[in-house]
């Protein structure tokens, strides 16, 4: 039956193609539009989530003293992790084999300036090496101009937000961050500042006064304003020595892959515990509300029009469905007659409806990889408002999301046929026959 009901169908497409036509039109741009917009949406959220785990070197995990967030300044001393609890955290990182690197980092904050201009500021030393690995070859060139720190070969020196070192009389280019692409080579620029040193200071950990003088290798872009007019990167040791402490605020850690997160989240907190360190674990989303809130977005717009898509094509399919079957109730009263079940007619009028939706996604799915490509290929960017990034305007390759679009068009045109099938086939015979 199944054979015959199939030759049924594909003989009446082919007789009604022509009425069927807008409505593949449909069927075809609901694909289209359901695999490129969702290829963007991907793009977008594997970006920023790239911005964090790399870019801002968080790793996939993140350990601090619950203390630490929220603490004002006069706090702060009191959330560092001292010589004693990093050595047991050192010792648990490196016995794990699933952690990859780790990095110390040491926030710190005060005032820098030239001698004629002060500004605040607020920052990070870091272990170089480690951040530069967590970065990866695509991030670890952080610098719009200049050199990173790791190029400097372990001298005293800091790296300056880009209006920060403009609000201090520095010439740096008005170029944003990019990202390498695999096998690209980074554009090195030059800068220029009256002063060959600035001098920082701030509070050390006991409340005292302390200053110190470093030189500016390189000028950083962190893509949002306000960031930059306060930025400073130096390495740790000198942030410790300004600070005057030995200890650190936190460790970012980056695992050999991100799916042993939630398991090495929960070896380390019982680590931790066994080992009586007042310590949390988090991870790096549980630090990136930006990422949640732009994920939120942007899924929610995918699904606003993804259901908008549906209806459109659900609506588009019955009423063609509804023209082409009532317009062959002789035809499909004359197959009563010969002897064929109603479930017959209400199989091949899923099969026709069928046939059409597969034509469509065939046809979309040519077209959204074309799309695809193109986008990719194109090199296009453009600069999100508040950011002095330019952001990488792209498609992801969805292949899942490909094949389910069309699965899923083809279960909404089987549905669309029924409903008028179901109509006709409950007709008598001797109606169905007369009908004009």
């Amino acid at each position: 039956m199944s054979s015959l009901a199939l030759k049924v169908a594909h003989a009446s497409v082919r007789r009604q193609w022509r009425k069927s036509l807008s409505t593949l039109l449909v069927m075809m741009g609901g694909v289209v539009a359901c695999n490129t917009l969702y290829g963007y949406v991907r793009a977008n959220l594997e970006m920023t989530r790239d911005a964090f785990i790399r870019w801002g070197a968080r790793g996939h995990i993140i350990v601090e003293s619950p203390m630490l967030e929220g603490a004002s300044q006069e706090d702060a001393p009191k959330s560092l992790l001292g010589p004693a609890t990093q050595k047991e955290v050192d010792k648990i990182l490196s016995a794990e084999p699933k952690v990859r690197t780790f990095a110390r980092l040491l926030e710190i904050s005060g005032m820098v300036t030239n001698g004629k201009t002060t500004a605040i500021f607020a920052g990070v030393g870091e272990d170089v090496e480690q951040i530069r690995s967590i970065k990866g070859p695509s991030y670890e060139y952080d610098v719009v101009a200049g050199q990173p720190l790791w190029e400097t070969k372990g001298r005293s020196t800091a790296i300056l937000g880009q209006e920060l070192a403009r609000i201090l009389g520095c010439q740096v280019p008005q170029v944003g961050f990019r990202a390498l692409q695999p096998g690209e080579k980074p554009e090195v620029r030059q800068f220029a500042c009256g002063d060959a040193e600035f001098q920082l200071s701030t509070l050390t950990v006991s409340g005292q006064l302390n200053a110190g003088a470093y030189p500016v290798s390189g000028i950083m872009d962190w893509g949002i304003k306000e960031i930059n007019q306060r930025l400073v990167v130096m390495p740790i040791a000198d942030a410790q020595a300004l600070m005057g402490t030995d200890g650190v605020s936190k460790y970012h850690v980056e695992l050999t892959d991100e799916k042993y997160i939630p398991e090495v989240q929960s070896f380390l907190e019982r680590e931790f515990k066994a080992k009586g360190l007042d310590l949390k674990v988090y991870t790096w989303s549980d630090r990136a509300t930006f990422y949640h809130q732009v994920r939120g977005l942007l899924l929610g717009f995918f699904f606003f029009v993804l259901a908008i898509g549906v209806v459109i094509s659900f609506m588009s399919l019955m009423n063609t469905s509804y023209v082409n079957v009532f317009s062959r109730i002789r035809e499909l009263g004359t197959l009563r007659s010969l002897g064929f079940s109603k479930r017959f007619v209400l199989f091949s009028c899923g099969l026709e409806n069928a046939q059409l939706a597969v034509l469509a996604g065939a046809v979309g799915l040519a077209v959204s990889a074309a799309i695809t490509h193109g986008v990719r290929s194109a090199g296009w960017t453009w600069v999100p408002p508040g950011s002095s990034n330019a952001i990488p305007i792209t498609i992801a390759w969805t292949p899942a999301v490909y094949g389910a679009s069309v699965l899923v068009l083809v279960a909404i045109a089987t549905l669309a046929a029924l409903f008028p099938a179901r109509k006709v086939a409950r007709k008598e015979i001797r109606e169905a026959l007369s009908d004009l």
